[in-house]
């Protein structure tokens, strides 16, 4: 496929842990013009030098170990990472199962591409993701393209164009600071709308621990697992304040609620019964500070059962 423009302005960060992949990958992006390649031969090479460079297409090799791939993902989508949180990410797979593929695209993977590919394959998967790549979508779960063709629950999982470096530099041809400038705000816009995410997980989390708390027998470890992820979430919303954030002042509740929910904890752990008076003004503290609807978070239970919490948020609704 004869594409009508070039890749010489687009930097490609390659980490793949083959060899014959990475000569296929390498051969491939240097047919369609790309002249700035960095090639890494491991993921933890990929993991520094990520840290090092933001590049405008990010090519992983889902060999380096799926759970790592994912998480790397999730680092970039979550903006824990140098590289912009919306570099195009796609994965390159010997052979991928349908359970790996959905692993990668909820991470928030641009594209899964098996190898090795017909003639021209690579060429219009790249095509696509220049022309017509997903616009975003932010919950408290997943940052990422947009694959749902129903609508998520809450004002943040409405999908909203972001910057596309590979455009910009390929078809648009526009400027370098001009690009910055955009990413910027992109950012900007990113972080606020996580925030609100979180906080109505946050909500969930305390509308769900007050109905445990007014059950005759406390599930302990229900809820220990559920104070564990509204801590996580807490203190998340706390790293993400920021003076600019439209959110600024608002997130300070949840600094009371995080000292709340170690408070819970250190009782459980001590086998003390906890006081819980605090839960439903904390709830409607969130409410308020947040502008959110408190009829639409229901006291109810939590889901069943409720695996441990996560090292991240992002790999568990609420």
């Amino acid at each position: 496929m004869a594409l009508s423009y070039s890749f010489a302005n687009a930097r490609a960060l390659v980490g793949l842990c083959d060899p014959q992949r990475m000569q296929t990958v390498r051969s491939n992006l240097y047919y369609l013009g790309f002249r700035d390649t960095i090639r890494v031969d491991s993921l933890e090479a990929l993991d520094a030098t990520l840290d090092s460079l933001d590049p405008d297409l990010l090519v992983v090799d889902l060999g380096c170990g799926e759970a790592e791939v994912a998480r790397l993902i999730r680092d970039v989508r979550l903006q824990r990472r140098t590289a912009s949180p919306f570099v195009p990410i796609i994965v390159i797979a010997q052979t991928a199962s349908e359970t790996q593929v959905k692993a990668m695209i909820n991470a928030g993977a641009d594209d899964v591409v098996s190898i090795p590919w017909p003639s021209d394959y690579f060429d219009r998967r790249l095509d696509l993701l220049v022309r017509e790549r997903r616009p975003f979508v932010v919950t408290s779960d997943y940052v990422g393209p947009e694959r749902r063709q129903h609508a998520r629950r809450g004002a943040q999982s409405i999908a909203f164009p972001v910057p596309n470096p590979l455009n910009m530099k390929t078809l648009d041809r526009r400027k370098r600071e001009d690009i910055a400038a955009e990413t910027e705000q992109a950012q900007r816009q990113l972080n606020d709308r996580r925030i609100v995410a979180l906080a109505g997980l946050i909500a969930r989390l305390l509308a769900s621990l007050q109905w445990l708390y007014e059950q005759n027998e406390v599930d302990v470890d229900h809820a220990t697992a559920s104070l564990e992820r509204l801590a996580l979430a807490c203190r998340e919303t706390l790293d993400r304040r920021h003076p600019d954030s439209r959110h600024a002042e608002a997130v300070v509740i949840c600094r009371a609620v995080l000292d709340e929910a170690e408070r819970l904890t250190f009782a459980h752990a001590r086998g003390i019964p906890p006081a819980v008076d605090e839960l439903p003004p904390l709830l409607d503290g969130v409410c308020q500070a947040f502008g959110l609807d408190r009829e639409h978070i229901p006291v109810t239970p939590p889901p069943r059962p409720l695996p441990p919490p996560p090292a991240d948020l992002d790999q568990q609704g609420c």
